[in-house]
């Protein structure tokens, strides 16, 4: 007697029994990193507005339009981590911006204080208002 093996929907089937069949394990898809979340800032004559002046932590583009006349740009800075051993962080626009001109940067925020500056005139566009304060609030577990 001979027994024929038919392989149907991840069953064998002999003899008119069937059993299941051992499939090889899948990895689970891969997760897509989260996308930055974005903050609209506006560069404008001695000021410099966020869409938003409470964040949470993680990767955050700063979408920066400058409306004034003069040339200016952002420079984010971190006054106050609430982790004192983090790291701090300052990081500016690529290039400046002239009236009209776009310009991102994603950071990657941790909780605490930051300031967000025009630091054209070696500061003297902060001096003159051109800053910003912003929060970022720790996740709740």
């Amino acid at each position: 007697m001979t027994l024929k093996y038919v392989a149907l929907a991840g069953f064998v089937v002999t003899a008119g029994l069937t059993a299941p069949v051992a499939r090889a394990a899948q990895a689970p898809p891969a997760q897509s990193p989260t996308a930055p979340v974005v903050v609209t800032v506006t560069l404008d004559e001695r000021k410099v507005e966020l869409s938003s002046t409470t964040l949470k932590p993680g990767p955050t583009t700063f979408k920066t339009t400058n409306v004034a006349k003069g040339t200016h740009t952002l420079k984010v800075e971190s006054e106050k981590l609430d982790d004192a051993k983090a790291k701090k962080i300052s990081q500016e626009l690529p290039h400046d911006l002239k009236k009209d001109e776009t310009g991102e940067m994603t950071i990657d925020l941790k909780p605490g204080t930051y300031n967000a500056i025009c630091p054209i005139g070696l500061g003297a566009h902060k001096r003159k208002g051109m800053q910003q304060m912003f929060t970022v609030v720790a996740k709740k577990p």
